[in-house]
């Protein structure tokens, strides 16, 4: 399967649509690439994604994640213990404690996240403003995926890479394919 047999609309907008399960999911399925740029990132946005982000790893795929320096520190914990495990045996690393997860499901999210840095699946860079003003941050939504046979999509719009994005917040997304 390619992107060229995905039902893509033009347009998302979560007061109809799922954007998550009904255009990310499906295309992070038959991603090799995802190049996300975004003001917010959460660990938590995995979770949503994860059959899809699953699919794609299988694929041999790869994340690349770029966001403002607005993270969580169980978030930042658990990228740099995904970078540290990438630099020395698996096992080491994960003798290493990060913070004490509240529940279940924040643990799968953390270990995710650790995974899959670990793996060389996801890399998050972090976009400073070259004049920072201490109000001002790097805030751009846009996305570009790439299936196995060249295709691309994009999108551009509201949407942010966490939970609230996907989940809770009113968002709109429009979309571009090759």
């Amino acid at each position: 399967m390619s992107f060229v047999d995905l039902n893509v609309q033009f347009s998302y907008r979560s007061d109809v649509d799922d954007i998550a399960t009904d255009f990310l999911v499906p295309v992070l399925s038959e991603s090799i690439s995802y190049k996300r740029s975004v003001g917010y990132f959460s660990t938590s946005s995995l979770i949503s994604l994860s059959v899809g982000l699953c699919k794609m790893a299988q694929n041999g795929g790869k994340v690349e994640i770029i966001c403002s320096p607005q993270l969580s520190k169980e978030d930042i914990e658990a990228v740099n213990l995904g970078y540290k495990t990438r630099e020395k045996a698996i096992t080491e690393a994960l003798a290493l404690s990060i913070a004490e997860p509240k529940d279940y499901y924040e643990s799968e999210r953390l270990n995710l996240i650790v995974t899959m840095i670990a793996m060389g699946i996801l890399d998050i860079k972090i976009a400073f403003m070259e004049t920072d003003t201490g109000i001002n941050i790097y805030h751009e939504k846009i996305a570009l995926f790439e299936d196995k046979y060249g295709n691309k999509i994009g999108f551009n719009g509201s949407l942010n890479e966490s939970e609230n994005g996907l989940k809770n917040n009113f968002e709109s997304i429009d979309t571009y394919c090759s």
